[in-house]
């Protein structure tokens, strides 16, 4: 993995009305001329004036010909690429539609820059892992249990192959308050805690669990210092999905008894879950200086933002 001082400042990030989208456009308006890809809701209407800085474009990126107008329009020279599903169980339903968005969208875009001169930054997930040895390092062989693991994985094996400056950052179960209407980990807890709801939540399910504002920052940096190849960029606490849902209980004063913990197995689930997953984060501690927050400290940052 090597690194250089990056001096590009044009930057296109698509998925942008995105959970990590959403957190990364502001994130980048300050140092770099940002076009902001979204398909249907308009970040002109955020509250945020760093969001509102950023050029919004539509497009719907499973378009070919969309894309290719896209960049002839915008000509950038980074690229970070969070459009896709994240939807597990609705990608093993409709395993297409798992392709056309986590695997078409980055073949779209890597043809449309074919000769320009960018560097591409794609995110992707611990779920290409099968989940039997617990957090996964850069190099380790991927065995994905379900369609939206495949098909991430893909997207990975897309930038790869063709062989543009790029950097693949790997993470974990993104959670982030729910005031951009996209429910998470942590949202879908809260909520539920908020109106005094059992949570009932799998305790053989395990994830390093990374706020998406500190996923963010770290993103930034990486790509300031323009790095290649794979890292994984995760939380620094490794537990299970359980752990996760006591562990909001507990900081923001809901009853403990609220948050049951099952096996994964009794969730009924249609498409098959990594039991061990996460990230073993050693490569990104070492080569970036932004903290990777634990729960305590990324949820009372977030307490500022609950309503």
């Amino acid at each position: 993995m090597g690194s250089s001082t990056n001096s590009k400042k044009h930057i296109l990030i698509t998925g942008a009305s995105g959970l990590l989208g959403r957190r990364l456009v502001p994130v980048f308006t300050n140092d770099y001329n940002v076009t902001a890809v979204v398909f249907q809701n308009d970040l002109q209407e955020s509250a945020d004036e760093d969001i509102r800085r950023a050029r919004e474009k539509k497009c719907d990126l499973t378009d070919a010909r969309q894309v290719e107008q896209l960049l002839a329009e915008t000509d950038p020279s980074i690229i970070i690429n969070c459009a896709a599903t994240t939807d597990v169980d609705g990608c093993e339903s409709d395993p297409e539609m798992a392709y056309k968005l986590n695997c078409g969208i980055v073949e779209n875009l890597l043809n449309a820059a074919d000769n320009r001169e960018l560097y591409f930054v794609q995110i992707s997930t611990d779920y290409i892992f099968s989940g039997g040895e617990g957090q996964y390092a850069e190099d380790t062989t991927p065995n994905p249990l379900n369609v939206y693991g495949r098909t991430k994985l893909q997207g990975e094996e897309v930038v790869v192959g063709s062989g543009v400056d790029a950097l693949i950052i790997r993470t974990c179960a993104l959670y982030d308050c729910g005031h951009a209407g996209k429910t998470n980990l942590f949202s879908s807890t809260y909520d539920r805690l908020k109106h005094g709801e059992i949570v009932r939540v799998a305790s053989d399910l395990y994830c390093n669990p990374m706020w998406t504002v500190n996923l963010a920052d770290s993103i930034k940096e990486a790509v300031s210092l323009h790095l290649n190849g794979v890292i994984n960029i995760a939380g620094p606490e490794y537990i299970s999905r359980y752990d996760f849902s006591s562990a909001v209980a507990r900081h923001f004063g809901f009853p403990d008894y609220l948050v049951e913990a099952i096996k994964l197995s009794e969730l009924a689930r249609a498409a098959n879950r990594p039991l061990k997953a996460g990230l073993d984060i050693s490569l990104a501690l070492r080569t970036l200086s932004t903290r990777q927050l634990t729960l305590t400290e990324a949820f009372t940052r977030i307490e500022s933002e609950l309503v």
